[in-house]
């Protein structure tokens, strides 16, 4: 003898309400979580560079307040002033124009397609050698 007020089709429809619902929180949750880590990550690749730069700008003047000049490259400064820069992950690009003048210091992960890489370099302004403001270099 089945009952004649219940409902199977209302049954159904608040068993997968009471599914479904629980599922899309949680897949939710997650989503959220991975977008999180993610972002973490990218930060703290830009800290890690930011830290090493620092340390190779700290370690040359140290130098040039010790020496009255900047030293000529980055292996001088690890041999002499503790600088510990681990190479296999980083390049570091260091230019020296005179031994007065402080050098050009700049440090890009080895990994350049890593996400961390890309949202490092949207920090820096990329200059094409042209600035479009200078109508008379171009001749017109």
């Amino acid at each position: 003898m089945s009952n004649r007020f219940s409902n199977k089709k209302n049954a159904n429809l608040a068993l997968i309400r009471s599914l479904v619902l629980p599922l899309l929180v949680f897949a939710a949750a997650g989503a959220f979580l991975m977008w999180g880590v993610s972002g973490l990550t990218s930060r703290t690749e830009r800290e890690r560079l930011a830290s090493v730069e620092n340390a190779v700008t700290r370690a040359a003047v140290q130098a040039y307040a010790i020496e009255g000049q900047y030293p000529s490259g980055i292996g001088y400064l690890q041999e002499n002033y503790g600088l510990s820069v681990d190479l296999d992950k980083y390049i570091v690009e260091y230019r020296v124009f005179a031994s007065n003048i402080m050098p050009s210091i700049t440090v890009l992960p080895k990994d350049f397609n890593s996400d961390s890489f890309a949202s490092a370099a949207s920090d820096f302004e990329v200059f094409d050698g042209m600035d479009p403001d200078i109508s008379w270099f171009n001749g017109e």
